[in-house]
């Protein structure tokens, strides 16, 4: 620097001074300053060497200290997050997995039996509703018959039957086929012919379907042939 100011400004040296004016300004004005200067300029060389190296010293102090700073919040914050992973260790969270378990199975659980519950009372009601059609349907398949049986039944219309004529006298053959129920006395009513064969002939079954025998009782419609 000594010799740059004195007029040596050639060589490597002298080249780095002026890299360095360049980029600092405070050296570009101190240079231009000890150019005005007259005498020798030591003592204001050493003053400037100073002021430089106190500017430096601030820049490594700057670093030094940001540094640290730096460093201490990077120990504060790594700390903090190894305190929180500790509270939350293994056993508790383990805990609260099972907690949450419990909260969520046992809702499931009791939608489980609800749903059992709801199953079972359909079943029950479907077997309720199945009884009662079969006990509908046997009650549907009891067909009156009549209370001396069938045999002592063909016999009363052999017997009891009067053989109508038409007009010209001569005896109607056919047959006169009728339906009937039978209310609780064991009577035979609603009695009406299925399949005629004459007004005469449809009269005499009529007559011999009502005055005839009891039967037993039923819900199910008679129907029964009368030969003449």
């Amino acid at each position: 620097m000594r010799r740059y100011i004195q007029g040596d400004r050639k060589g490597r040296e002298a080249n780095r001074i002026e890299r360095q004016a360049m980029r600092d300004p405070f050296l570009a004005e101190a240079l231009e300053g000890y150019e005005k200067m007259k005498g020798d300029p030591s003592p204001h060389i050493d003053i400037l060497r100073r002021r430089i190296r106190r500017k430096n010293q601030r820049r490594l102090d700057v670093f030094k200290y940001g540094g640290m700073a730096a460093s201490f919040l990077f120990i504060i914050a790594f700390s903090v997050y190894f305190g929180l992973q500790k509270k939350e260790s293994p056993e508790m969270l383990a805990d609260q997995m099972e907690n949450s378990t419990e909260e969520v199975s046992i809702p499931a659980a009791t939608r489980s039996l609800a749903l059992s519950k709801a199953i079972i009372d359909d079943n029950e009601e479907i077997a309720d509703q199945a009884k009662e059609m079969t006990i509908s349907q046997e009650a549907r398949v009891v067909t009156p018959s009549p209370v001396d049986g069938w045999e002592a039944y063909k016999k009363y219309i052999e017997k009891a039957l009067i053989r109508p004529s038409d007009e010209t006298g001569k005896e109607i053959k056919g047959e006169v086929t009728l339906s009937f129920f039978i209310n609780e006395q064991g009577k035979p009513y609603r009695i009406t012919v299925k399949k005629p064969l004459s007004p005469a002939a449809d009269k005499e079954a009529y007559r011999l379907i009502e005055e005839g025998p009891l039967w037993t009782t039923g819900n199910e419609e008679v129907l029964y042939t009368i030969v003449f």
